[in-house]
């Protein structure tokens, strides 16, 4: 990353990625999420958006942009949130991740909610038309 001047009130803009599972096959993609905005308050959104969905993971990524905005530091609870990944029973750090621990993933009556509903959508995805190429065509 290209190193950036940031003066006083001018931050470097971050943006914010969740992680969501993506069609039948449980293939998991970090899909952006808002838009720029600094890094404090990018963490605090990830933080809310993992908590009351059923995306467990988030993380933030610097950009080559500058904002005008008073920087919020923050940082996610690590009673609920951990910031590295087991690998081969080893913990590997994981800077500007969080994970959710594993208590806390299906508390919120919305994530439970979204698991209930989960078989009528997969049914509805299935029901969309295709072209002969293979393409979606969402209504």
């Amino acid at each position: 990353m290209k190193k950036l001047k940031v003066s006083k009130g001018v931050q470097r803009a971050w943006k914010l990625f969740v992680k969501d599972t993506v069609g039948k096959k449980k293939k998991t993609k970090f899909r952006q999420v808002g838009s720029l905005d600094v890094r404090g308050s990018q963490i605090k959104k990830g933080a809310k958006i993992t908590r009351e969905t059923i995306a467990a993971t988030f993380k933030v990524e610097p950009t080559n942009r500058k904002i005008k905005k008073k920087a919020k530091p923050f940082e996610p609870d690590p009673r609920i949130f951990r910031n590295f990944k087991v690998v081969n029973g080893q913990q590997v750090a994981t800077p500007n991740q969080w994970i959710e621990r594993r208590r806390f993933r299906l508390d919120s009556p919305e994530e439970k909610r979204t698991l209930k509903l989960a078989p009528k959508t997969r049914k509805k995805r299935k029901t969309t038309t295709t072209n002969a190429g293979g393409l979606n065509f969402f209504q």
